[in-house]
């Protein structure tokens, strides 16, 4: 995914240099941190960023393509950088849920976002992996799934460069409130609310 962002020039390396070393140690730490949390926990936390995430992309779907990158303060990207390895790597999300809504919230343009997310998620993939090899991967799961993951990571990266602003707006928004509704019915049959 992030070689087809490079190839499409919607990476800021720049800002993924701030970004990532952050989310590396939040990444390490939260694989240490996932083996003593309930699951309810880290379900109501996934929830609550993929609603935000979701309410953000979507209300800057009226802005124009022509908008120019802007690239925020280091201190900044490193701040979206350790919420991003947390929770990417206590989710198994990669961080995207947080990168992208707080590079959005910082005004640059979407597919920047999302290219950059792109990039930065191999590293929080990376460590929290290597973090999670010592409480427990299923590596016959992993090996099985990784062809599948980067083929398709292909697909979606060339379908998120041909999208307008506006339309890639409406589908990232749309796909997180998918996720949230699924999270919200998980929570409902675990909880056993009804």
């Amino acid at each position: 995914s992030a070689f087809m962002h490079y190839l499409h020039k919607s990476v800021n390396w720049r800002m993924l240099l701030w970004i990532s070393p952050a989310a590396i140690i939040g990444a390490a730490a939260a694989a240490q941190f996932a083996q003593n949390s309930p699951p309810v926990l880290l379900v109501i936390g996934l929830t609550v960023f993929l609603c935000y995430g979701s309410l953000r992309v979507l209300r800057q779907r009226n802005a124009t393509d022509t908008a120019s990158p802007i690239m925020p303060r280091p201190l900044q990207l490193s701040v979206i950088g350790l919420p991003a390895g947390i929770i990417g790597t206590l989710t198994g999300t990669g961080g995207g849920i947080v990168i992208v809504p707080g590079l959005v919230h910082m005004q640059v343009p979407l597919i920047i976002a999302i290219g950059t997310s792109a990039g930065n998620t191999f590293f929080i993939a990376l460590s929290g992996t290597l973090s999670y090899f010592g409480v427990g991967v299923d590596k016959v799961a992993l090996l099985a799934m990784a062809p599948t993951c980067v083929v398709f990571a292909l697909v979606g990266a060339q379908c998120a460069n041909m999208l307008s602003r506006k339309s890639l707006s409406i589908v990232y928004g749309v796909l997180l409130g998918v996720l949230v509704i699924g999270l919200l019915r998980w929570l409902v049959l675990e909880l056993q609310i009804w």
